[in-house]
């Protein structure tokens, strides 16, 4: 039988017999376990935190003033643990009797450092922090805030071991930069997946920042649960409840680029800025849910064609329907670009060739998802989702004019049951189709089907270990037929204290090439791309050993080697003989190294300071050279003073200079060097902010010709009531 065969057998085994798992005590006994989790110093209500009853699934969030309810809990006793970012998590011992509700109140004490205590990314169901077996990061809606970014890529640059060139995401040397065709890293919307069906790239004008809650970033290969694109792991984009209450909220900004650093530059007399405005509501009615956003952005562009406008619009609906939970997301963004290749030249390194003045880009996409997730008991939870992703875009150059549409359609259910006190098992299956109809990629259809499954099995004095493996299957076309893959995974994870834990993990990943990497065929810029049906899906193997601790609540710190082997790796080369580029298969190469990084909170809550390092070692080995747009040191600092309603911050990068590239090999490259300076005050319901983004007005470039952002001028105003 084919693995999928048999991940199909053993979920249509267990999932019958859900219902049945015998309670504790049986339904009789069942009683309601309710309460209000308060914060210590002002008293009031702690909303959105995450209430659990340890070893089982059974639980749920608090709502605005603090309270929440689990129903149906047989007598017995159990652990009840409450977490929310920002908070310390508390646990409280508690004894159920046969029938009888109890009323449980939780105090929570602030934590100078806001990190997510719970996780969901990593083994697609939520775990404690010190649980989870691989690397991962975590961006909370307050570091989104303060850095009041445009879109998700320009906070994700701030993410340890994570690089972002021009806006592709590169995260511990996995993904390089290949111009728009193909990401090594799922992009998730709430665990759902979110890439284009033709080019495999993520859009990230898709969910404005106002509408995530947070990011979670898994640094290692995720295919063992999430299959094909995540060979560099994941990121998955959690967006923002439905509040209980009412309420209203919107974000304003408007600024302006600076002159640039050489007067000889400067393109244009007149005063380039930016501005937009986000603006959300969410309520309830009855047990309805909704929460809408819309969005309105305009950039008039520090180079000549980097202007932009941008649209966007999410809505959310939530209805619990009995036992089931139903949710209903769809996000929709229009954009109009301009678009440049490269700078004229280094003399006029912010003007483009005159013949492309002209050049222009509209893009929209529409992405969406219904789940239902339903807990037939305690100890089971069942989740089915639909979801949906259609693109289309127009390019309307000086030298071709290329267009495409591409929907996919796809579903998924999963199961996880805990079978005993220390096995639990999650497993599911998911699928897809994509059509694409373009004059650049021809008309193509692709299919994808997988199956998973991970068994973690609990040991003795904190040591738990994960055995899971994946099956995928893709079709490209009817004369490529299946190409399949098993990709296993085996992690351990030991407590070595209350506050810290080492973890170890080898997984296989696996991804197939997008229909852009096979059949690009187009001139754009005086670069001809041609295709390449004949590439081979990339492989590859990830082994990382990591460590985690929080020896307090003022010192947060981590530490992972890792090193991963590549077969097939799709890199974009160049044909020294004709100078045209196609994408093509490296037979084989590793990228290896270390990260670390560190919160501390110092000077009585005064000063929050944030630093990470990564190293990367990198090797095409069949050419014995380094892969290209890979920095070997990369290190990010970030400080934050707050006193009262005043608040002010500064964060910096440094990348060192890239060993290769694939155009332009002669051309000066250098390090990269950016500082921001950021500024707050906090008035009532108001939050008005500054930020001077490229303080030193740095000149670099992080692709070739392409100068990076100079040096810019913004203010903004939030407000939620």
């Amino acid at each position: 039988m084919r693995p999928l065969g048999v991940i199909i057998a053993v979920f249509v085994t267990l999932l019958p017999t859900a219902p049945l798992l015998p309670s504790p005590a049986g339904e009789a006994s069942a009683a309601t376990v309710a309460g209000t989790v308060r914060d210590a110093e002002t008293g009031g209500g702690v909303s959105r935190a995450n209430v659990v009853l340890e070893g089982t699934l059974a639980g749920g969030a608090t709502d605005n003033a603090g309270n929440f309810r689990i129903e149906n809990v047989p007598a017995g006793s159990y652990r009840l643990t409450v977490s929310v970012i920002g908070y310390a998590k508390a646990t409280r011992k508690i004894t159920v009797e046969g029938g009888r509700d109890l009323h449980v109140d939780i105090i929570l004490s602030r934590a100078p450092i806001e990190l997510a205590p719970v996780v969901v990314t990593a083994t697609r169901k939520e775990e404690d922090i010190l649980d989870v077996p691989v690397g991962f990061s975590v961006i909370t809606s307050r570091d989104i805030e303060k850095r009041d970014a445009d879109s998700p890529d320009q906070v994700l640059r701030h993410a340890p071991g994570v690089v972002v060139t021009d806006t592709q995401v590169d995260v511990r040397g996995s993904g390089g930069f290949n111009r728009g065709a193909g990401s090594r890293m799922l992009l998730l919307i709430d665990g759902v997946p979110a890439l284009a069906g033709d080019t495999g790239g993520i859009k990230w004008d898709l969910v404005p920042p106002s509408q995530i809650q947070r990011i979670e970033i898994v640094k290692s290969a995720a295919s063992s649960l999430y299959g094909s694109s995540a060979l560099g792991g994941v990121i998955n984009i959690i967006t923002v409840p439905v509040a209980d209450e009412p309420t209203t909220g919107f974000h304003v900004f408007s600024g302006y680029f600076d002159d640039p650093y050489h007067p000889e530059w400067k393109w244009t007399s007149d005063r380039l800025t930016f501005r937009g405005i986000d603006v959300n509501h969410t309520r309830r009615m009855g047990n309805l849910g909704l929460s809408v956003g819309l969005g309105i952005k305009g950039n008039d562009g520090y180079r000549r064609n980097s202007d932009f406008s941008r649209s966007s619009v999410t809505a959310k609906v939530t209805y619990p329907s009995g036992a089931v939970r139903l949710t209903l997301f769809n996000a929709w963004a229009l954009e109009k670009h301009g678009h440049a290749t490269e700078w004229l030249s280094q003399a006029e390194a912010l003007d483009i060739d005159p013949g492309a003045r002209g050049d222009r880009v509209r893009s929209e996409k529409t992405a969406g998802y219904l789940k239902a997730v339903a807990m037939p008991d305690m100890m089971s939870a069942v989740s089915a989702v639909a979801n949906w992703y259609h693109t289309s875009w127009r390019n309307d150059f000086h030298d071709v004019k290329d267009n495409a549409r591409a929907l996919r359609l796809g579903g998924a259910v999963q199961l996880d049951r805990i079978i005993s006190a220390r096995i639990e098992i999650t497993l599911g299956c998911e699928g897809g189709r994509t059509g694409v109809r373009s004059t650049m990629f021809g008309d193509r259809d692709v299919a994808e089907i997988g199956g998973f499954v991970e068994v973690e099995k609990g040991f003795p004095k904190g040591v738990s270990l994960r055995l899971g493996t994946r099956y995928d299957g893709h079709l490209l076309g009817e004369d490529r037929g299946w190409d399949g893959l098993v990709s296993p995974r085996v992690a351990l994870v030991v407590k070595t204290g209350a506050t810290s834990s080492l973890n170890a993990s080898a997984g296989r990943g696996f991804r197939a090439p997008t229909v852009a990497e096979m059949f690009t065929n187009t001139t754009v810029g005086g670069f001809t791309v041609k295709p390449n049906p004949g590439l081979a899906s990339e492989r590859g193997v990830t082994y990382e050993v990591g460590w985690m601790a929080a020896p307090g609540p003022h010192l947060h710190t981590s530490f992972a080697v890792f090193r991963s082997e590549y077969d097939n790796l799709i890199e974009p080369e160049l044909d020294p003989a004709d100078g045209s580029l196609r994408f093509t298969n490296l037979r084989d190469a590793t990228v290896e190294g270390f990260e670390g990084w560190m919160r501390a909170v110092i000077f009585r809550d005064l000063i929050d300071l944030g630093f990470s390092y990564m190293y990367l070692s990198t090797e095409d080995i069949e050419r014995h050279e380094p892969l290209a747009y890979r920095s070997r040191h990369n290190l990010k600092a970030s400080i934050d003073l707050s006193r009262q309603r005043y608040g002010a911050g500064a964060d910096f990068i440094y990348r060192s200079r890239v060993e290769r590239v694939k155009a332009y090999e002669d051309d000066e490259r250098v390090p990269i060097y950016v500082t921001d300076l950021r500024a707050e005050i906090r008035m009532a319901e108001f939050r008005l902010s500054g930020k001077i983004a490229n303080l030193f007005n740095y000149n670099y470039a992080e692709i070739e010709r392409n100068l990076a952002p100079i040096r810019s001028f913004r203010l903004s105003l939030t407000s939620e009531f």
